[in-house]
C-alpha cells in the first residue's frame, strides 16, 4: 500500500521574588549556598562502522555507514545551588471524580501499544482506536501500562484508565501549552501552568501529588514568550530537569540553561552548551543520571519562542554523576542526497525517548536515515536499507525514531512533503518490515507516539 502525499519586556520582578525568598528563609531559617563547578566539554574519538548491538534485539537486513567525529568545543561552566522547592499550594485538593465516559479498551498486548495525540495503536492493527477522552502529551502512561495523561474537554488534567473506562478529572488543574508527565514511580505528575506577571502571560513548573492531591509550584514564573521545555523525570522519579532563557530571551546575550532540581532538597544544578549553540531540548536515560541534550546555533537560525522546537544539528551527553557535558552528535549532512532535506540547517530529528530500552544507546533521525549510536564505543549504525524502503513507499525519509520496550520494533514518523499530517510508522528488526498507519483515514500525526511501558 503506498501512501499519498499530503497536500518579546524584559521585566523581571525581582523586589517581589526577594521578598518571597526573605520571607521562606526568616520562616525556615535555611540558608543558601552556591557552589561553583567546571564542567569540561569532551569530544569524542572518530567512530568507526558496527552493527547496532542490543541485548534485547538483533538488527538484520542493514547498511552501515561511516560514523561522524565530534568538533572540539571549549570548556563551559555549571553552577550548583541548593535552592529548596517553593511550598505553596498552587492549589486546594482537587476533589477526584470518577466517570465512565467511553467504552472500556483493552489492551491485549500492553508491551507495544503507541498513543498518538488522543488515540491508540498496535503496529498489528490497521486502524487506530477511536478517540479516547484525553489529549495526551509527553510521558503519558502510567508506569503499568494501564492508565493514560492528558487534557479533557474541559482544559483540565485527568487520568483515563484503559480497562474501565473510567475518566478522573483533577478539578482546577490544568496544563498550559503541553500535557503532563508521569514519573516513572507512578506518584507525581509534572507538567507547565499558566501564571500572569504584571498582567503579562507567563509559566510555572508544577508537580501534582497523586498521593497527596495537591500542586506544588516548582519554579517562578517564565515569560510566556521565553522558551521553555520540560526534559522530565530522572530514572528514580527524584530529580526533574527543565530548559529556559537566562537571562530572557529579549536580552542579546540570553543563552539557554538546563536546570536540575532534586524534588526532595531542592539542589539545583545546571548546563548550558558552550557557545553558539543553545540547549533547546533533552531526555533522561532510563537507566541512570544521564541526560541527552540537543540544540542548534540560534545566532544563526534564530531564537525560538514560546514553545518547543523539533530539529537540531548538535547532541550532548550530560553526565550528572561527573557534572560533564561531551558532545555525542554533530550533524554533517552525510546524507544530503535527499531532495527535500538536502538545504535545511537542522537535521537531527530527535524524538522525547531516543534512548534504547537498555540505556545504552540513543536513536534519531538524521536527513530522513534512522541511525542510533552506542554511548560507550560511540559506533553509529545506520539503517540504509531501510531509507530506500521509506523512499520507494513515497515518502522522503523517517523521522523521531524511538525504540519500543521490547526492543525489537522501531516506531518513528513516514515524513512526507507536509507538516500537518503523516503516517505513524513502525520498523520490524527482526525482518526489516515496515507497517504504518493509514494517513488519508486520519491516523496521523506531525510528531512522534508514546510507547506503553514494559509490562513483566
Amino acid at each position: 500500500m503506498k501512501p499519498k502525499a499530503l497536500p518579546k519586556n524584559k521585566y523581571i520582578y525581582f523586589v517581589s521574588i526577594l521578598t518571597l525568598m526573605l520571607m521562606w528563609m526568616v520562616n525556615t531559617g535555611c540558608s543558601v549556598s552556591e557552589i561553583d563547578t567546571t564542567v569540561n566539554v569532551t569530544t569524542t574519538s572518530p567512530k568507526v562502522t558496527a552493527t547496532m548491538n542490543s541485548e534485547s534485539s538483533t538488527v538484520v537486513g542493514i547498511t552501515n555507514t561511516p560514523g561522524q567525529t565530534a568538533t572540539p568545543k571549549p570548556t563551559t561552566t555549571s553552577t550548583a545551588t541548593t535552592t529548596p522547592i517553593p511550598t505553596e499550594t498552587a492549589t486546594s485538593s482537587p476533589t477526584i471524580v470518577p466517570t465512565a465516559t467511553r467504552p472500556t479498551t483493552q489492551i491485549s498486548d500492553s508491551k507495544n501499544y503507541m498513543v498518538v495525540g488522543s488515540k491508540l495503536w498496535h503496529p498489528d492493527n490497521a486502524r487506530m482506536t477511536e478517540d479516547i477522552p484525553v489529549e495526551t502529551g509527553d510521558f503519558p502512561w502510567s508506569p503499568d501500562g494501564t492508565q493514560l495523561v492528558g487534557i479533557d474537554n474541559n482544559g483540565n488534567i485527568s487520568i483515563f484508565t484503559l480497562p474501565t473506562g473510567e475518566l478522573i478529572e483533577l478539578e482546577n488543574v490544568t496544563a498550559s501549552y503541553s500535557s503532563a508527565m508521569w514519573s516513572p514511580d507512578g506518584q507525581n505528575l509534572l507538567y507547565l501552568v499558566s501564571a500572569i506577571v504584571d498582567d503579562n502571560p507567563a509559566w510555572q513548573l508544577a508537580i501534582y501529588s497523586l498521593v497527596n492531591q495537591t500542586e506544588i509550584l516548582v519554579t517562578e514564573p517564565i515569560m510566556a514568550y521565553d522558551y521553555v521545555s520540560k526534559v522530565g523525570w530522572s530514572s528514580d522519579s527524584k530529580k526533574i530537569a527543565y530548559i529556559q532563557w537566562e537571562p530572557s530571551i529579549t536580552d542579546a546575550e540570553a543563552r539557554t540553561v538546563l536546570k536540575i532540581i532534586d524534588v526532595e532538597t531542592g539542589h539545583l544544578s545546571q548546563f548550558s552548551a558552550p557557545p553558539p549553540v543553545s540547549i533547546l531540548g533533552g531526555s533522561w536515560s532510563p537507566i541512570d543520571d544521564l541526560i541527552l541534550a540537543y540544540g542548534y546555533d540560534t545566532t544563526l537560525l534564530g531564537k525560538p519562542e514560546g514553545g518547543s522546537v523539533f530539529a537540531y544539528n548538535t547532541a550532548y551527553i550530560i553526565d550528572l554523576n561527573f557534572g560533564t557535558i561531551e558532545i555525542l552528535l554533530d550533524s554533517e549532512g552525510k546524507n544530503s542526497e535527499s531532495n527535500y532535506y538536502d538545504s535545511r540547517p537542522l537535521n537531527l530529528f530527535i524524538s522525547n525517548t531516543p534512548w534504547s530500552p537498555d540505556g545504552r544507546s540513543v536513536i534519531y533521525s538524521d536527513q530522513g536515515v534512522i541511525c542510533s549510536v552506542a554511548l560507550d564505543t560511540r559506533e553509529e549504525t545506520c539503517l540504509e536499507e531501510t531509507f530506500e524502503t521509506i523512499v520507494q513507499s513515497g515518502s522522503v525519509g523517517g523521522e523521531y525514531p524511538s525504540w519500543s520496550p521490547t526492543g525489537d520494533l522501531i516506531g518513528f514518523i513516514l515524513k512526507f512533503d507536509s507538516l500537518f499530517c503523516s503516517p505513524i510508522a513502525v520498523l520490524q528488526l527482526e525482518n526489516n518490515e515496515i507497517k504504518y498507519t493509514d494517513a488519508d483515514a486520519g491516523d496521523c500525526a506531525v510528531l512522534w507516539g508514546a510507547w506503553s511501558p514494559k509490562i513483566e
